[in-house]
C-alpha cells in the first residue's frame, strides 16, 4: 500500500495498540457500547503480532489495484438509477481514446507496406473498438438486465468483430517476424470485454501486463524486423492505448459496466424506487436490519450443518457486534486524524476476523464443511471496509464480492448432486449471497467512500428509524398493489352512479 506503515512501524503499534487500549477505549468509547471490548487490552505480544498479520493479508490482496488508483475526485460506481448526463458516452469514449487510435493506424499504415495484413487486422480492431463505444450508449440508456443473457446478446457484435481479430493470430506462422505485432493486437482487442467481466478494473491491469509482454518481444526482435524504428513505435503506441483504455474504465466503470444514465434514459418509476429507500436510511437501524436479517438467516442454516462452521459462524457473529459498536462510535465522535488513529479504533473488529479466519485455517481440507468455512473466511474480509486505503470502500466491497464466485460456483456444482444430499447446503449458500448483498447495498447508501464521522445519530434513534422504514415499505406495497385499482375521472365523463343512472362528472 502506497501510504501503508512499514511491517516494523506496524508492529510497533499494535504492541503499543494492545497495551494500551483499555485506556484509549475508556476515553473513547461511550460504556453502552464497550460490552467487554477491553479484553483486547489484556492480549499478549503474540496475539497482536498475528492479529496484524491476519490484518495485513486481508489488505494485501488489493495493494497492487490501490497503487493505481490515484483517485483525484469523487466517482460515481455503478447503480440503480445513476446522475444523469447529457453528453454521449459512446462519443466520450472515442474522444479519449481516438488520438491514440489515429496514432496506430498510421503505424499499421507504414507496416502495411510489408506486410498488409498488419493493416487488415488493425481495420478489424478499429472495429472492434467502435462496437465497444456502441455498447456502452446502450448501456448508458437502459436499466441493466435482470438475465444476462440480454447483455450476452448485445454484445455479439463485440465478441464477432474481436474474434475476426483474433483469427489473424491463430493463421500466423510461429516463425513469422510479424507474430507478435498479430498477438498483441488480438490480446488488445480480447481486453475490449471487460464490460462483461466481474472485475473490469483487474481485467484490464491483466490483458496490460500480456500485451506489454508481446510488444517487448516486438523489441526484442528489433534485428529481424531490419531495425525499423517504426516497430518501437508501434508497441509505444499500443502501450498507450492499453493505458488509456485501463485508466478509463477505472475511473468511468470501476465497479462495472454503468447503466442507465443519461439524460431521460431513467424509466419512470426507477428514481422513486431509489429515493425511498435513501430517504428512510439509517446508518444504524440498517446494520441492525442486516444483523437480525440476513445475518440470521446464515447462522440458521449454519446450525443445522454444524461442525467446524457453526464453530466459526459463532465468532462472525462478535464480528458484527463489534463493527456495530465502531459505527455507533463514529457517529459521535470526530474523524480520527490519522489511519493508524482508526486502525486502533478498529482493533477489536480486526480481533474477531481473526477469530474467524484462524478456524478455516486450521480446518483439514478433507473436512466436511472445509467450503463453507473458506467461503466464510473469503467473505469477512469484506468487514474490513471502514478502514481501507487507496480505494473506496464501495469498490473493495465489491473486489470482495466478485472474488467469492469462484467460491460459490464450485460449491453450488458440488452440493447439487443428489448424491451430496445438498438442499440445506445450496440453501446456506444462498443466505451468504444476501448477506454480502445487503453489505454491498449497506456501504454503497452509507458509506460510499469513507466511514463517516460525527454524523449524530445514537442508538436510540433505531426504533423510530425501524418503525419508519416499515410503514414506508407498506405504503408502498399498497400502491403497488392497488395501482391498477384506481381509477381518474375526466371532467364530462359519464360513469354510472350506484343508482344505475348515467351522470357527467
Amino acid at each position: 500500500m502506497s501510504q501503508a506503515l512499514d511491517t516494523n512501524a506496524i508492529l510497533h503499534v499494535a504492541t503499543w495498540g494492545v497495551s494500551s487500549l483499555g485506556e484509549i477505549a475508556k476515553e473513547r468509547l461511550d460504556k453502552d457500547t464497550l460490552d467487554g471490548s477491553f479484553q483486547v487490552a489484556a492480549r499478549s505480544h503474540a496475539n497482536a503480532k498475528a492479529l496484524w498479520n491476519h490484518w495485513d493479508a486481508s489488505m494485501n490482496r488489493l495493494e497492487e489495484l490501490a497503487k493505481l488508483l490515484p483517485r483525484k475526485k469523487k466517482q460515481l460506481r455503478t447503480r440503480l438509477a445513476q446522475d444523469e448526463v447529457d453528453y454521449d458516452p459512446g462519443e466520450r469514449f472515442l474522444q479519449i481514446v481516438g488520438p491514440t487510435m489515429e496514432k496506430l493506424e498510421d503505424v499499421c499504415d507504414t507496416i502495411a507496406k510489408k506486410n498488409d495484413l498488419i493493416e487488415d487486422a488493425f481495420s478489424d480492431f478499429e472495429d472492434a473498438v467502435d462496437a465497444l463505444a456502441e455498447l456502452i450508449v446502450y448501456a448508458s440508456r437502459v436499466p441493466k438486465p435482470l438475465d444476462m443473457n440480454d447483455l450476452k446478446t448485445q454484445c455479439l457484435p463485440l465478441i464477432s468483430a474481436i474474434n475476426t481479430v483474433v483469427e489473424y493470430k491463430d493463421d500466423v506462422k510461429p516463425r513469422d517476424p510479424y507474430l507478435n505485432h498479430y498477438v498483441s493486437i488480438a490480446e488488445a482487442a480480447s481486453s475490449l470485454l471487460w464490460v462483461i467481466s466481474p472485475t473490469p478494473v483487474k481485467h484490464m491491469n491483466d490483458f496490460k501486463r500480456i500485451v506489454s509482454i508481446y510488444t517487448e518481444n516486438i523489441l526484442a526482435s528489433y534485428i529481424e524486423l531490419e531495425c525499423d524504428p517504426i516497430h518501437s513505435e508501434y508497441s509505444q503506441h499500443l502501450n498507450d492505448f492499453m493505458n488509456i483504455l485501463a485508466e478509463y474504465v477505472m475511473r468511468e466503470h470501476g465497479a462495472g459496466l454503468k447503466w442507465n444514465y443519461t439524460k431521460g434514459a431513467v424509466p419512470l418509476g426507477y428514481k422513486a424506487a431509489t429515493a425511498l429507500s435513501v430517504q428512510n436510511a439509517h446508518v444504524l437501524a440498517d446494520f441492525v436490519l442486516i444483523r437480525e436479517g440476513s445475518l440470521q438467516s446464515v447462522m440458521y442454516y449454519s446450525e443445522l450443518i454444524g461442525g467446524t462452521l457453526w464453530k466459526q459462524m459463532k465468532s462472525i457473529d462478535d464480528v458484527f457486534k463489534e463493527e456495530f459498536k465502531l459505527i455507533c462510535l463514529a457517529q459521535t465522535k470526530q474523524k480520527p486524524s490519522s489511519l493508524a488513529e482508526l486502525k486502533m479504533l478498529f482493533m477489536p473488529t480486526m480481533h474477531e476476523i481473526s477469530a474467524v479466519m484462524k478456524v478455516a485455517d486450521e480446518t483439514p481440507m478433507d473436512d466436511r464443511c472445509d467450503q463453507h468455512v473458506r467461503i466464510v473466511r473469503e467473505a469477512v474480509s469484506v468487514l474490513t471496509w471502514p478502514v481501507v486505503e487507496d480505494i473506496t470502500p464501495l469498490n473493495y466491497v465489491v473486489d470482495i464480492d466478485s472474488s467469492l464466485r469462484p467460491y460459490y460456483e464450485k460449491f453450488q456444482i458440488y452440493y447439487s448432486s443428489a448424491a451430496n444430499n445438498g438442499h440445506v447446503h445450496l440453501l446456506w449458500l444462498n443466505a451468504v449471497k444476501r448477506l454480502m448483498r445487503d453489505l454491498r447495498f449497506y456501504v454503497h447508501v452509507h458509506a460510499e467512500y469513507a466511514l463517516e464521522f460525527g454524523v449524530g445519530h445514537t442508538t436510540e434513534e433505531v426504533p423510530d428509524a425501524l418503525k419508519k422504514r416499515e410503514l414506508a415499505y407498506e405504503v408502498a406495497t399498497l400502491k403497488k398493489k392497488n395501482a391498477d385499482k384506481v381509477k381518474h375521472f375526466k371532467i364530462g365523463e359519464k360513469k354510472g352512479s350506484m343508482f344505475g343512472k348515467s351522470l357527467a362528472v
